[in-house]
């Protein structure tokens, strides 16, 4: 199976207060938590997720939550890749009723 990428150049994001918070450095993944065990990289200052066949889904997600923001970022992948951005997603243990 042919592996997908997806190439995240640049991630801001902006508080009401219009302080600006570089959500990524472009030199490693500090601040941020693979869940799923998916394989997250840097690249060239991009953050690079590469998929891998039959591993359900994968997450690379903040340390931290944030409220009241602007999200800017740009993108680069695959068209044939089923892929998102989750914005206040939480990641349960275990499934809840």
């Amino acid at each position: 199976m042919k592996n997908f990428y997806l190439i995240i150049v640049l991630m801001s994001l902006y508080a009401c207060q219009e302080k600006e918070i570089r959500l990524f450095n472009s030199n490693d993944l500090d601040g941020w938590v693979n869940y799923g065990g998916g394989k997250f990289y840097v690249e060239d200052g991009c953050i690079v997720a590469e998929s891998i066949y039959e591993l359900p889904n994968t997450f690379l997600h903040t340390e931290k939550k944030y409220r009241d923001f602007i999200l800017e970022f740009d993108v680069k992948l695959d068209t044939v890749l089923n892929s998102g951005v989750q914005i206040r997603s939480n990641i349960y243990k275990k499934q809840t009723t």
